[in-house]
Formats: structure tokens, sequence, C-alpha cells
């Protein structure tokens, strides 16, 4: 894995407090758990490998979540796939617990682009320029594609109602 790093100590901590967080952000994202969990473990791999940098930075996870999704779209090939459905009885993380059963649903039905801002602004619980930092692009960028995921997943929901 590379040479050893002067502050382990600080990216067990890291580690112990993101990895579950990115797992699950991610695999409410991608719509697959497995595929989340493993793509948590590639960016945490890599965040270990670049930690001497990025222990300074305002917001390791969502660097994290980033490299993650890159590396599952990567894996997922460049078939046009905007979204994975999982198996059926496959839920990710985010939606074990959830007893509404058409949410994860509903955020498939989002473009990634959007779905990736929905996700990291209330799974990961960042801010709008966190956000923004994370997918490398501008706040305005970030709070559009959130104002057209709110309107879409609307839609939806008016659609089931």
């Amino acid at each position: 894995m590379g040479r050893r790093h002067s502050n382990d100590d600080s990216f067990r901590e890291f580690y112990a407090s993101a990895r579950d967080r990115v797992a699950e952000a991610l695999s409410a994202t991608l719509g697959d758990a497995s595929l989340g969990a493993d793509a948590a473990d590639e960016a945490m791999i890599r965040a270990y490998e670049r930690w001497h940098r990025l222990e300074s930075s305002s917001n390791p996870s969502g660097w994290a979540y980033r490299v993650g999704l890159n590396w599952a779209r990567r894996r997922i090939g460049r078939s046009g796939r905007e979204m994975l459905v999982g198996a059926p009885d496959e839920r990710p993380v985010w939606d074990q617990h959830d007893h509404s059963a058409g949410l994860r649903a509903m955020l498939l039905n989002l473009p990634i682009d959007q779905r990736s801002v929905v996700v990291l602004r209330y799974v990961l619980d960042l801010t709008v320029d966190d956000i923004g930092a994370a997918l490398g692009v501008p706040a305005g960028t970030v709070k559009s594609r959130l104002h057209r995921a709110h309107s879409r997943l609307a839609e939806i929901m008016e659609v089931q109602t």
C-alpha cells in the first residue's frame, strides 16, 4: 500500500468516522450496496496514499466520495447506464431501515448528477460549497441541481399519490 505516513493515527480517525458514511452515500448514489462499499474501500485506499495532502483539506469525505464515484463509473464502463439498480431484495445501507419503500426508487429516477448532490446534501450532510468542492463544480451548479432534483422528486411523489 505504499509508504507509511507519519500521521497514521490521523488517518485511522478519519477512516473510522468517514468510511461507513462514504459507503452509504455511494450506495445511495449508485443504487447498489456492494458496489458502493467497494467504491468506498477503493477511495479509502487512495485517501491513505495521499493522506499527507488530504489531512489538511476541509472536506476529505467529499474527496473520498468523488474518488469512489469516479472509480465506480469507470468500473461500470461506458455503456451509457446512468443508473444502477441492485437485485430487488438488495437494499443499500442508507435504505435498510427506511420504511418508505418508494424512496430508493424515487432517488434512482434522478440523473446521477442530481442524485449525487442530493446524497451529498442529505446523507453526508455537506454544505453547498463543500458539495461543489467535492464534485468540482461551482456552488451555483450545486444549487441548480438540487433545485431540479427537488422538483423532479416532487413530480414523482405527486404521480404516486
